[in-house]
């Protein structure tokens, strides 16, 4: 169970921040809303899933990418928290303090 959460994810990761299909992915591949959705689904909890990936969003929500510096990785963030929180029943608020890391990491490894 665990390898194919980890194959969804990364390949979830990849659609989601891949520059194949521009217009696709804008907004919509990359969301943590659609990852929560989908985990939630291989977890059988949909609406823990959906609340962190929502709850991930909203954190992302007013961020704008303004000169091509790109502020945080959402993508990364919820692809990673989501599935652990998931995993181990973490409250949203942890699941938001794992999250956090993760997308200024996602920063670095894009640039």
């Amino acid at each position: 169970m665990e390898l194919l959460i980890a194959v969804v994810a990364g390949l979830l990761y990849f659609i989601g921040t891949s520059r194949i299909g521009y217009g696709l992915s804008q907004g919509a591949t990359d969301s943590p809303i659609l990852y929560g959705l989908i985990m939630g689904i291989l977890f059988n909890d949909i609406k823990t899933g959906l609340i962190i990936g929502g709850t991930i969003q909203m954190m992302y929500l007013g961020l704008v990418a303004t000169g091509g510096n790109i502020p945080a990785d959402e993508a990364l963030a919820g692809i990673v928290a989501i599935p652990i929180a998931l995993k181990t029943g973490m409250s949203v608020e942890m699941a938001i303090a794992v999250a956090f890391p993760f997308g200024v990491l996602g920063v670095f490894l894009d640039q």
